[in-house]
């Protein structure tokens, strides 16, 4: 899989509105029955990418009803998977929209934007126009209110071959890999929490660069990562700090 990432440089919020997206009705999709609720403003936004999906202009909302048929029918969805598709023709179609839940990246659709891009060619990355659209449709989030000012934007791995090294790896003593020094949740004094059980292995991995508060000291870092759950917890409603 292509992986990139989208980088927003400045908060140019510009002239961008709604009329720019294509609705569903435009592109012909079919009724939704997806009814989970999404609370603005969220913190995240998540970017994908879909591939096997080559299109432009009007061949694209024939595209789209394909895709939908196939997420309900093939995938057991109730609809698309994103709130927003960007075609690589520049137009953002509307998946879900803002007020619906995505299903996009379990654990993260109910605090996230869930957008991707498609209609490129197989192996290439978005276009010029589909970049600037993507970027549009952020800035037009955050002035709207849908999505956090301080967002931030996982980078999500989503094929196994992406974790496989590219390059051998050193043997190690004992052929067990060396885990780093981890700080236990007792010694940063974490907060008692009731999350579901994850499931293993996992599928994904999920890298996020946290903003904000700096550390260079243990005892600073510990309360750093204990305002860190506190915020998740009591601000974002989450059922623990959000990171492994």
């Amino acid at each position: 899989m292509l992986l990139w990432l989208l980088v927003i440089s400045a908060l140019d919020l510009g002239a961008w509105g709604a009329s720019t997206v294509v609705s569903r009705k435009e592109w012909g999709a079919r009724f939704l029955t997806h009814r989970a609720q999404l609370t603005w403003p969220v913190a995240c936004v998540i970017m994908d990418q879909l591939t096997g999906i080559e299109c432009q202009q009007n061949v694209c909302s024939w595209k789209l009803r394909g895709l939908q048929s196939r997420s309900v029918y093939n995938k057991g969805r109730c609809d698309v998977a994103y709130i927003f598709l960007v075609g690589d023709n520049g137009r953002v179609y509307e998946g879900v929209g803002w007020n619906i839940q995505g299903m996009h990246a379990q654990g993260y659709n109910n605090v996230s934007l869930g957008l991707t891009f498609f209609g490129n060619k197989l192996g290439s990355r978005p276009s010029p126009a589909a970049l600037s659209a993507a970027e549009d449709l952020i800035f037009y989030a955050i002035k709207k209110g849908h999505l956090s000012l301080r967002y931030i934007q996982p980078l999500l791995l989503k094929e196994e071959s992406c974790l496989v090294p590219q390059q051998p790896l050193m043997p190690r003593k004992g052929n067990a890999p060396a885990l780093p020094n981890i700080i236990t949740r007792s010694a940063w004094k974490a907060r008692q929490a009731h999350c579901p059980t994850m499931n293993l292995p996992a599928k994904y991995v999920i890298i996020i660069h946290t903003i904000g508060a700096t550390c260079n000291i243990s005892m600073d870092c510990l309360i750093c990562v204990r305002d860190i759950q506190s915020y998740h917890m009591d601000t974002q409603n989450f059922c623990d700090i959000g990171y492994q």
